[in-house]
């Protein structure tokens, strides 16, 4: 069950990447299977061409232990920053988890702010569950 759930979320953050380009041979990979196939796409993409949903896809193996990459909440968290510097909403909803799990409610905080101010009801709800409101957005700063 964990697995579908997780390949579930890397569609659907690969599908809401928006009009950059979609790294399908690392997502088909993903969908066989074949972690480290797909991580070594990614990471291609992720460097070279600076695509959120290639980060982000490596963000998902390394925060789940896929292939033979280990489970690693930095290491995520690392892919998951570089994607939501980009401007991906999956990728800054799951460094909120991972920053909230690790006692960073302040930097959660600010990436769910952005995220809502993006439409994210997931991040909205997020922000009510904590009493927080989602705060209008300033132009030109994003959190770290």
């Amino acid at each position: 069950m964990r697995m579908k759930v997780v390949m579930a979320g890397v569609a659907m953050g690969l599908s809401l990447a928006g009009c950059m380009h979609t790294p399908r041979g690392g997502q088909n990979a993903f969908d066989r299977g074949d972690y480290d196939l797909a991580a070594r796409r990614w990471n291609l993409e992720a460097v070279h061409g600076n695509n959120a949903a290639s980060n982000y896809g490596i963000g998902v193996i390394h925060e789940n232990g896929l292939g033979s990459a280990p489970r690693s909440a930095a290491t995520a968290s690392h892919w998951y920053l570089r994607a939501a510097q980009l401007g991906h909403i999956p990728a800054m909803l799951a460094l909120a988890r991972l920053q909230l799990a690790a006692g960073q409610q302040a930097a959660a905080i600010s990436w769910y702010q952005v995220a809502a101010q993006r439409g994210s009801g997931e991040a909205a709800q997020g922000l009510a569950a904590r009493g927080i409101g989602v705060a209008p957005p300033v132009v030109g700063v994003r959190p770290s």
